[in-house]
């Protein structure tokens, strides 16, 4: 298992790319049609649990304790962790994880960022007359991730995301750690033949 060290830096403005249009795939069809399917997975350490956290959302929100989203873009920029609803803009592109798992999105076959990722330490959303209202808490993980898709790339393998938080959820390090022959099994299951090249993210 290699480990990169990932360093924590301010976000930065960087060249423009096409939006990734992202959509989970769970088979080999859903991948087709000119589209690149990302592979990796978000782990935070210590693991995210239920203790003393208060995740209360409408079963429509799909978040639970341990989803975590990583906002995505063609461009870099700042990302205001007051903002982070889960009805903002920020998460109109989208990776939807939940801790510990594999993911596979299709996307354009063009690059683009991780630009933060985010999960909720506190959340309590319910609807009302005037329609829906609550609280929120969001944790704002770094990011700056640059996704290295190439002509030609059927699949990509980005890596695992491990970020380490303290008691406050203060994050400390950020790692990318290659687990590219443990996740070969699965995807081999899932998608057959397709050739998953390994391209471990990277910062801007």
């Amino acid at each position: 298992m290699k480990k990169i060290l990932i360093i924590i830096v301010p976000f930065l403005m960087t060249a423009s790319c096409v939006s990734p249009a992202l959509m989970p795939v769970w088979n080999a069809y859903e991948a087709r049609d000119g589209k690149t399917l990302i592979v990796g997975k978000i782990t935070v350490d210590p693991p995210l649990t239920e203790k003393g956290r208060n995740i209360r959302a409408l079963g429509s929100d799909a978040i639970s304790w341990d989803t975590i989203w990583m906002i995505c873009g063609g461009n870099m920029r700042k990302v205001d962790r007051t903002t982070l609803s889960p009805d903002s803009d920020e998460f109109k592109e989208k990776i939807d994880a939940h801790q510990g798992e594999a993911f596979y999105y299709a996307c354009a076959d063009r690059p683009f960022y991780f630009i933060a990722g985010s999960f909720y330490k506190n959340i309590y959303r319910m609807s009302t007359s005037r329609g829906i209202s609550g609280e929120y808490d969001a944790v704002l993980l770094p990011g700056g991730f640059y996704i290295d898709i190439k002509p030609g790339d059927k699949a990509i393998y980005i890596g695992t995301i491990r970020y380490y938080r303290d008691d406050s959820f203060n994050i400390k390090k950020v790692e990318i750690i290659d687990e590219y022959d443990r996740e070969m099994p699965m995807f081999r299951r899932m998608f057959g033949a397709i050739k998953l090249r390994k391209a471990l993210i990277k910062q801007p």
